[in-house]
């Protein structure tokens, strides 16, 4: 093979190699930034302190468990600070209470307001339970 033409090969190759190397690191990009549908075997609380601040908890789903369940596990296992006003509602999470700031906790499951107390929403796998400070 004449050497012209051994190089230009060689060029080829790397080429495709290159190319299909930045494929592969683009479709890793896109599935660790695409929006997923999570973990459905597993049920989420999130913590949002209202500040810009926000922990996030997991637990794999259990027959019975309430979202104020969820919440005092991260109380047991993570030392986050709770107080219960009556009826099992959040009064203070951490260093934030009712009251202060004009703001109170709310909780959300799956992304809609809850009317009743925490003690009484049942989570199923999937869930998602917001404790917000607003």
């Amino acid at each position: 093979m004449a050497p012209r033409r051994k190089k230009k090969r060689v060029l080829e190759e790397a080429v495709i190699l290159w190319a299909a190397v930045g494929f592969l690191l683009l479709f890793i990009l896109v599935r660790s930034l695409a929006p997923s549908a999570g973990n459905r075997s597993s049920t989420v609380m999130k913590i949002n302190f209202g500040n810009g601040q926000v922990r996030t908890f997991e637990a794999a789903p259990r027959e019975g468990r309430t979202a104020w369940d969820m919440l005092q596990q991260a109380n047991a296992n993570y030392g986050v600070e709770l107080e219960a006003a009556a009826g099992f509602w959040p009064e203070k999470i951490g260093d934030f209470k009712n009251g202060d700031s004009g703001k109170r906790w709310d909780v959300y499951v799956n992304d809609k307001l809850a009317h009743e107390s925490p003690i009484k929403i049942l989570l199923s796998a999937g869930d998602n339970v917001v404790y917000k400070f607003e």
